[in-house]
């Protein structure tokens, strides 16, 4: 190598391994700067999102009790009748709750049998179903029991629907309903009038009622219809078809049921109360049709009695010959109540006609439509 000349400066290399720890040092800490200011904004993304999370698991341990007080709170809200509630669920998925023990009673306790009872109501929102740009709702009820009693007074009565049953249970779920379900319901009439008391059921009920809020965009001026099967009296069969415009203050509707292979004698209470007669063999087989227009309705029921035998009076005769002319009257009225060529025109064999008034306010029968007196003439005319 050259020598370098007399009084000139020596240039040496750089020396890297001098500087290599500022660098280092330099890098790292930027680095650790940038990885803390990630770790702050992955911090406060997380804080965020847990927070969140909290919020919603706090509207979820709290809603079914603001849900519980606001549904009894509606509901109390009915003059005369209290309501309890005794749980409450919510399901997000299914975008409703569900109540448990729900219960409807007179508030004077003076009737021991709840106006309304059931298992649980399911209230949820029907995905993949609207009407008018909303979602609707879908109702199921799980065994419930309607009762119905008759009494002297109205005190120890529980009787009628009016609007304003209809406008609490409307304001529990803000869907308009569209689809509905009775699973094994009950209804009962209880007649406790003095020395007569009588019940009517109807149990093993099973009730769909599809496109309530004409969600489908049916064009058919009776869009909703209602499919229900039930055991009057525990024995028989019982089936009927609804259609109806419900979404109407005054709705439009036509109903077909049949009653098929009804033992008569499980009616024995009722006409030993009322017409102090007994049935001990034969079977009632009938048709109703209803028709509501304008807020009214018309029906007509037609009975048959197929193997009536024997009617006897409840208290004891002295003699044979009476029994004897009563049994052949009603063995003759037997035969006429059953040659009917057609069951569906009312005007072939015996009909038991009813009328009244049906709308969004209330739900009643004329005074002169008596299905219990019009009964009793078609199985012995001119009984008191």
């Amino acid at each position: 190598m050259a020598e370098a000349r007399a009084g000139s400066p020596v240039v040496r290399p750089a020396d890297s391994r001098r500087h290599t720890p500022v660098l280092w040092v330099s890098a790292r800490a930027g680095y650790l700067t940038g990885l803390g200011n990630g770790m702050k904004r992955l911090s406060k993304t997380t804080l965020t999102l847990l927070i969140l999370f909290a919020v919603v698991v706090v509207i979820r341990l709290l809603a079914p009790f603001g849900v519980h007080r606001y549904v009894e709170h509606q509901m109390n809200k009915i003059p005369g009748y209290r309501t309890s509630v005794a749980d409450v669920d919510i399901n997000l998925f299914k975008g409703g709750y569900t109540l448990h023990g729900v219960r409807i009673e007179k508030a004077n306790g003076a009737v021991p049998e709840p106006l309304f009872e059931t298992e649980r109501v399911e209230s949820w929102t029907q995905w993949g179903a609207w009407a008018e740009g909303k979602p609707v709702g879908l109702t199921r009820l799980h065994h419930p029991v309607f009762t119905f009693v008759l009494a002297d007074d109205e005190a120890h009565s529980q009787m009628g629907i009016d609007s304003r049953w209809l406008a609490q249970v409307d304001s529990l779920s803000p869907l308009a309903p569209n689809h509905s379900e009775i699973i094994d319901g009950t209804l009962r009439v209880i007649d406790k009038h003095p020395n007569r008391p009588v019940t009517f059921f109807i149990n093993n009920i099973q009730s769909t009622t599809r496109n309530l809020a004409n969600a489908e965009g049916l064009e058919d001026s009776l869009w909703s219809t209602t499919e229900m099967t039930g055991s009057p009296m525990g024995k028989g069969a019982m089936t009927t078809h609804l259609r109806l415009n419900g979404l109407s203050p005054y709705p439009s509707f036509e109903m077909d049921t049949a009653i098929d292979n009804l033992p008569l004698n499980t009616f024995n209470d009722f006409l030993r109360a009322y017409a102090r007669i007994d049935v001990e063999q034969g079977t009632l087989t009938s048709r109703t049709h209803v028709v509501g227009k304008d807020g009214r309705f018309t029906a007509y029921t037609k009975p048959r009695y197929e193997g009536l035998k024997t009617v006897s009076l409840e208290k004891d005769m002295a003699e044979e010959g009476v029994l004897g002319v009563l049994k052949e009257g009603i063995a003759g009225l037997a035969a006429t109540l059953t040659d009917q060529d057609d069951p569906s025109d009312p005007d072939d064999g015996i009909t038991l006609r009813l009328s009244g008034v049906v709308n969004a306010h209330e739900l009643r029968l004329d005074p002169e439509s008596s299905l219990r007196r019009q009964f009793i003439d078609s199985l012995t005319p001119g009984s008191n």
